[in-house]
């Protein structure tokens, strides 16, 4: 039976303001760390997209095992070849999503546990120049 986290709800990590919309969920699909379904919100106050409720921090090393990708030397590509294809699907889909909701307005992007800044990269390549890119991640050893 898979792990249940204890999960904690947690206000806009920009203006601390702790009413927003539900934007979607979903499940650790890739590593099956939990049986948690997790929660992307967006503030009803500054419109940051973010997670709650979210795992405690002392859980950093259930949801992130050491063979996670952004650990791994490699950290751009999977290697098994069918999560690389479906992960290669995902961030299409994700780089589309990100495009339609920022448009070509000067924007800062802030990706928090960036890893070794795949999605950065993605951003860099295909995101609009004026776009400020910015990476922040505690690493393996967190």
């Amino acid at each position: 039976q898979p792990l249940v986290l204890e999960l904690i709800e947690v206000p806009c990590p920009v203006c601390q303001c702790e009413k927003f919309d539900v934007r979607g969920s979903g499940i650790d699909f890739e590593y099956l760390s939990c049986s948690n379904r997790f929660r992307f919100v967006q503030c009803a106050h500054c419109a940051t997209v973010y997670l709650s409720p979210r795992p405690r921090r002392q859980d950093s090393a259930t949801i992130y095992p050491t063979n996670y990708y952004a650990f791994s030397a490699d950290s751009k590509e999977r290697h098994n070849p069918v999560s690389q294809w479906a992960w290669d699907r995902l961030e299409k889909r994700r780089m589309h999503l990100i495009q339609s909701l920022l448009g070509e307005q000067t924007r800062t992007v802030l990706d928090l546990g960036c890893g070794a800044g795949r999605l950065l990269s993605i951003l860099r390549q295909f995101g609009h120049p004026k776009w400020r890119l910015v990476g922040v991640d505690i690493g393996a050893s967190g």
